[in-house]
């Protein structure tokens, strides 16, 4: 097979992993806040955009602060969000796939139900409160960026040769 062949195949097969839908189960697993990216689509919204600089600075540092150390865990049907040693609990149900977004009627402990889009994006989701557009939230795999932060172990040292 020629060079020019490989590539086009290797491009064929690429597209079509960037294109495969995504599913329920993307979302399935351990979660964190990633702040920054948060705070880089939050400071964008009007509710932001019009307050004043110091406001701007209050907003951003409660965000850090409230959810620094929040996980986000998604099981099949319910989400667990562990919130300044607070754990609370909903339930929620898919009820379409669109591309590379995820809808979810979310029903909390008290029974009111919100609605929400997940965009699945590489190893984040973007979570999106569809009636209240400014309540969005970046999450980054937990265990991901564990992986990240510990380097691999050093492979073992070859066995020594025995003699004959």
């Amino acid at each position: 097979m020629s060079m020019k062949s490989l590539l086009l195949v290797a491009s064929l097969v690429m597209t079509q992993q960037h294109l495969a839908a995504v599913t329920a189960a993307d979302m399935l697993g351990t979660w964190q806040v990633d702040t920054d990216a948060t705070w880089e689509r939050l400071k964008k919204m009007p509710v932001v955009t019009g307050l004043s600089a110091d406001q701007v600075s209050q907003v951003k540092a409660a965000l850090i602060e409230q959810f620094k150390n929040a996980v986000f865990e998604f099981t099949a049907g319910k989400l667990t969000v562990q919130v300044g040693g607070e754990n609370k609990q909903e339930s929620f149900v898919v009820s379409k796939i669109d591309g590379e977004s995820i809808y979810t009627d979310d029903t909390a402990s008290d029974g009111k139900v919100t609605h929400s889009r997940v965009d699945v994006i590489a190893d984040e989701l973007v979570v999106n409160d569809i009636e209240s557009p400014s309540e969005i939230i970046v999450l980054k795999r937990k265990d991901a960026t564990a992986a990240a932060a510990t380097p691999p172990a050093p492979a073992p040292a070859p066995a020594p040769a025995s003699a004959p």
